[in-house]
């Protein structure tokens, strides 16, 4: 085959790639379209309004987000003005009905249910406006057109689902603008009661009535009560007085991590809870989710464990009582005793008990005033605790236990200031002697030498 022939037959091929990218590009084109009764640029989207059953709902989109501008200025749930904007700005259908219909009546469509009036300019005259009938009974898909069109179409139940709603569906009923993790303290006024909490290196303290540490779980499940609390009605009227928020069972302010502030009071009237905070225009409703975690004990919210530890994290444990001293170590995933004259190995089994027990030692009370002098203690436990996962050195803690009484077994963790009552079965729990805390076998051999020697 001479050049020119190959030249001709390359040139061919071209014009044959591009004749079929053209065609596979227009059907990609008319796929596309299918089915889409309209599309608008999503951020060309200023301004909707829905109008249904005679009431008038309106949003508008400013610098920041949407918002709520008429009937009222109020907050918008941000899930449903998306839901509304991810389907109105390219609005697909499930089916064509007639692509010039004459009896607009007959869908319900002369009388709309429904109409969306969307707006990408700041003047009066909206880009589409989507008008909504009746409810076509075979698949409880609706009848829609645009107005000045006469092309009837489909829409899934769903996407009219979004539009067919009450205002209170479409505001944020969150009553605080609020997250857990922002807040650094917070002050509590609950029934009478005053409680002060503050975050310092990742712990929850209590500040007043006294300085104590703080019960995390009890903190964490009280600030997410709060961050979710959700209006669940509004209230135009402005009388406070007549929902008894002039005398409200709960004042809170906390203190955020950006230097700000965020407030609430609630009220009580007969069986119904009612909120005001300086973010929202009204009162509200809310439902006894909240109140009922709080608590006017002091008592609810210390920590009652004396030790803050996971047991795979200590890498070392020394234990002295009155009369004598052990001290185990981790090799790996192995504990031995430091004191190599022992000669054997501690029952493993054991060890990892200790710790839990340790771990899971919960106070009854508390003693804060203690008198008790540290070497009074009949028993002293120290830790080596690695905190690899938080980058943390090794650090060291201690829980001193003893002597026992009728009201429980004294135990202090002297990082803090006040000491505990627990529970006297962590007595018989913890070991009384180094033989404790060999394997059975091996005890029996150090209860009786002689009988050993003998066999």
């Amino acid at each position: 085959m001479n050049k020119k022939a190959i030249l001709l037959l390359t040139a061919a091929l071209i014009v044959l790639l591009v004749i079929i990218g053209l065609i596979e590009n227009e059907e990609s084109s008319r796929l596309e379209s299918e089915g889409v009764l309209f599309t608008v640029p999503v951020d060309g989207l200023l301004r909707l309004e829905l109008l249904r059953d005679g009431e008038k709902i309106v949003f508008v989109r400013d610098e920041k987000d949407w918002r709520i501008d008429f009937p009222l200025k109020a907050r918008i749930d941000r899930g449903a003005i998306d839901n509304i904007i991810d389907s109105y700005s390219k609005l697909r259908f499930d089916g064509l009905v007639e692509e010039t219909a004459l009896d607009l009546a007959r869908y319900g469509l002369d009388e709309p249910r429904l109409e969306l009036r969307i707006y990408t300019a700041a003047d009066s005259v909206p880009e589409r406006t989507l008008l909504i009938g009746q409810q076509n009974p075979l698949d409880n898909s609706y009848y829609a057109r645009l107005e000045n069109e006469s092309k009837v179409v489909l829409l899934p139940s769903f996407r009219v689902n979004y539009l067919d709603r009450e205002l209170f569906d479409f505001r944020e009923k969150k009553v605080l603008d609020l997250s857990s993790l922002e807040v650094d303290s917070f002050n509590l006024e609950w029934r009478g009661k005053s409680f002060s909490f503050f975050r310092e290196e990742g712990r929850w303290w209590i500040k007043k009535p006294l300085s104590a540490l703080a019960r995390k779980t009890k903190i964490d499940e009280i600030l997410g009560k709060f961050a979710g609390l959700q209006a669940k009605e509004f209230i135009q009227e402005k009388a406070e007085k007549a929902f008894n928020l002039d005398k409200p069972i709960l004042k809170a302010v906390f203190q955020l991590r950006d230097g700000g502030q965020s407030e609430l009071i609630i009220s009580r009237r007969e069986d119904d809870y009612f909120a005001k905070a300086p973010a929202l225009a009204e009162i509200c409703r809310v439902g006894d989710d909240l109140p009922a975690v709080l608590s006017e004990n002091l008592k609810d919210y210390r920590e009652h464990k004396l030790l803050d530890f996971y047991p795979f994290a200590v890498k070392k444990i020394t234990i002295t009582g009155t009369t004598w001293q052990t001290a185990l170590y981790k090799d790996e995933e192995e504990w031995k005793f430091e004191d190599q004259a022992i000669g054997l190995l501690p029952d493993q089994d054991k060890v990892r008990d200790l710790l839990y027990d340790l771990q899971d030692l919960e106070a009854d009370s508390f003693v804060d005033n203690p008198s008790l002098a540290a070497d009074s203690f009949n028993l002293r436990l120290s830790l080596l605790v690695e905190d690899k996962a938080a980058g943390k050195e090794a650090g060291e803690m201690e829980v001193l236990l003893g002597p026992g009484g009728t009201s429980g077994v004294l135990a202090r963790n002297p990082a803090l200031g006040y000491d505990f009552l627990v529970n006297p079965e962590i007595l018989a729990k913890l070991p009384k002697e180094t033989a404790d805390l060999l394997p059975e076998a091996q005890q029996e051999e150090e209860a009786d030498p002689e009988e050993n020697d003998r066999i």
